[in-house]
């Protein structure tokens, strides 16, 4: 079974996160997954939405400045723990309307 790492950059994004969080919560997949979200100085602590969704033990979670978007791609790599076959750079305003994207995304690397 695959391992997939979501990685999500964060900043101020309260009104869609919960939708986005919800849609992959309800992915109907035989992969592990976790993420690594990283916060840009949210004025807004994300965490408890997070939570609402999905255990603490899949979550890993900083929140710094970051320099810029520039520098996220960079950070958030380096956040990827070393057991990940798959990565997904997720953006935290974009819904998933399919249940089944991720058993998709992956069947198509395998």
């Amino acid at each position: 079974m695959s391992k997939v790492t979501i990685l999500m950059a964060l900043h101020n994004k309260d009104d869609a996160l919960g939708n986005v969080l919800f849609s992959i919560s309800k992915q109907k997949t035989n992969h592990d997954y976790n993420f690594c979200f990283i916060d840009d100085m949210s004025k807004n602590n994300p965490l408890p939405l997070i939570y609402n969704f999905f255990d603490k033990k899949n979550v890993v979670y900083e929140r710094r400045p970051t320099g810029g978007f520039q520098y996220i791609p960079r950070l958030m790599a380096q956040m990827i723990p070393e057991d990940t076959d798959y990565v997904v750079y997720q953006s935290s305003d974009v819904i998933w309307y399919d249940s089944s994207l991720m058993y998709k995304m992956i069947d198509a690397l395998e």
